[in-house]
């Protein structure tokens, strides 16, 4: 009876916490770090994140407890980094700047000091619970009740049918005294995309992926035409969500681990031969009919990565206020605000001539031919090249410019990766937050800005960078899209060391036992379905960050694929 009692908190947090999506309105005001952090407005109004993250830190400690009452500690080499990744966690907390954030986390992601802790504690908890198959079975049974319940409501959402759009949804998810708004709530997500409850498709990508993974090996795994047919139901779910969402970052990290799986199942190929088969003609048949359903936009979204052209845009440096150097890829323009008048340079500082013509003053020298810069008020100017365009305010004799919320800021020029220069909107301006991201690795220090504190890191006040990037200064950058990144900017170099010991010790470990295994029990599939669903979150992690819907799962599978290695190691 307390066995199964300790194991129930894990289980809420695999079957019911997941699933979770509830109005909390979170006060921001104007000018606290809250608001810096993430200035959206004077109110968060989350739906996603803050009761996920409530609950998982409430269970886990609750889970915790319950572990100490007649306590069975397995021995095992991996406290090691978990315990320095916890004092690490803390220490970064505790050193951090923005100590409040770090405490709770940041609008809409929530990731503070407490949920990192809760990580950790949930692989704890998981080392220690799972003894044999029935444990395994029971946790198992929940995680899949809970992304059951996610693809459902994810690919209802694909085929237009969207729970949370609907009258009845709309009150499920708002508290009773706010039902009034119920008919003026609207997810403004493009059609032909799921978010289910993880909110950002990106998200879902790094979900289904390991998931995915669980149905192929269960379906080529199972017997008897009943579970068969589960399994392969199963299997459509699942993959009707990994594509669904549209996350490159989850269709490349599953093609990845799927090399990684023929070569640890390569010894069972052929005997299954015929079922993988079905997988594969299945596969196809959903991403055509989805594809086809979708006006043909999941699969130019799936495959074309060349979401953005060249932008020959490089920098502009502000020398003195009234100094302003523009840089291209061919060539830099200077322009001096001398007694409110602009005179032009190149960067060797001879004169360059233009015609003032229509408010647009127009360069006759070749090189700049494609430079317009056009007077629209008495101080507001507007410069042109090729394509992008950026606003110049002439302010007590300097140059200042329009950035967040049209508000006038100055001209900052933000350190960056300049081999990256050019491609700042590849990948969903991937590229652009990375570029701007790396050269603040070398102020993180050991133990970072503290969890959930990127945002007040990265250099928001990049008004060119964002327009290249974006067309729009307004965005506010508040996660790195990377894992690594993420960890290391956040927590610091020596967490991210930990954590790389930790999950690199296990992934050494599981190819030794797994690389000539006829994967025919129990063990060795659920052992291997585990490190395949690592490897394609570790590998979905080049592209997407942490999150509260997703990352419990990931925790959960770290400390049931070291159970598992133990157990087969006994055996």
């Amino acid at each position: 009876m307390l066995k199964k009692i300790k194991l129930l908190p894990l289980l809420i947090i695999l079957g019911v916490i997941p699933i979770i999506v509830r109005l909390k309105i979170i006060p921001t005001p104007i000018g606290s770090l809250d608001y810096m952090a993430y200035p959206i407005g004077e109110n968060n109004f989350d739906f996603f994140s803050y009761y996920k993250s409530v609950f998982i830190v409430s269970l886990s400690t609750i889970g915790f407890i319950l572990f100490w009452i007649k306590r069975e500690v397995v021995k095992t080499k991996y406290y090691m980094p978990l315990i320095v990744m916890g004092i690490l966690a803390n220490l970064s907390t505790v050193f951090s700047p923005f100590t409040s954030i770090a405490l709770k986390g940041v609008g809409d992601r929530y990731e503070g000091i407490f949920i990192w802790l809760s990580y950790l504690i949930i692989t704890f908890l998981t080392i220690n619970l799972v003894k044999n198959k029935k444990d395994i079975k029971i946790l198992l049974g929940a995680a899949f009740v809970g992304i059951i319940i996610i693809s459902v409501i994810g690919s209802f959402q694909f085929f237009g049918l969207d729970l949370f759009k609907s009258n009845f949804g709309r009150h499920l998810i708002l508290p009773k005294d706010l039902w009034g708004m119920a008919n003026t709530l609207n997810f403004k997500f493009d059609k032909y995309i799921i978010y289910s409850t993880y909110f950002n498709p990106n998200y879902g990508g790094s979900l289904m992926v390991m998931f995915l993974f669980f149905s192929i090996m269960i379906f080529l795994s199972v017997k008897g035409k009943l579970y068969n047919i589960l399994a392969y139901l199963f299997y459509i779910l699942i993959y009707i969500n990994w594509i669904g969402c549209r996350s490159r970052a989850g269709f490349l990290a599953g093609q990845f681990t799927f090399i990684f799986f023929l070569f640890f199942y390569r010894k069972k190929l052929f005997k299954n031969l015929k079922k993988i088969i079905l997988l594969i003609i299945t596969g196809l048949t959903i991403g055509i009919v989805m594809n086809s359903f979708s006006e043909n936009s999941l699969g130019k979204k799936l495959y074309d990565i060349e979401s953005s052209k060249y932008n020959p845009m490089r920098e502009m440096v502000l020398n003195s206020p009234n100094d302003l150097f523009i840089k291209t890829d061919k060539t830099i323009l200077n322009i001096i605000l001398e007694k409110n008048k602009l005179n032009f340079k190149d960067e060797n500082g001879e004169k360059i001539f233009s015609n003032l013509v229509d408010n647009k003053y127009k360069f006759i020298d070749s090189r700049y031919k494609k430079f317009e810069l056009e007077r629209r008020e008495d101080d507001y100017y507007n410069l042109t090249y090729e394509k992008f365009s950026y606003p110049l305010i002439l302010r007590n004799n300097g140059f200042k410019t329009i950035g967040f919320q049209g508000r006038v800021s100055d001209i900052y020029t933000a350190d960056r990766v300049r081999w990256m220069d050019g491609y700042e909107s590849k990948g969903s301006a991937r590229v652009y937050i990375w570029s701007r991201t790396i050269p603040k690795l070398k102020k993180t220090g050991f133990f970072g800005g503290g969890p959930d504190t990127f945002s007040l890191i990265f250099p928001q006040e990049d008004n060119f960078g964002k327009r290249i990037a974006y067309g729009n200064p307004s965005m506010i950058v508040d996660k790195p899209h990377n894992l690594y990144l993420q960890i290391i900017i956040n927590m610091g170099y020596l967490f991210f060391i930990g954590f790389v010991v930790f999950v690199g010790s296990y992934l050494i470990h599981s190819i030794k036992i797994y690389r000539n295994k006829k994967i025919d029990g129990f063990y060795e599939v659920v052992g291997l379905s585990t490190a395949l669903a690592i490897t394609g979150y570790l590998a979905a992690g080049m592209f997407n960050d942490s999150a509260v819907s997703v990352a419990p799962y990931f925790w959960f599978f770290m400390g049931l694929g070291i159970a598992i290695n133990k157990i087969l190691e006994k055996n």
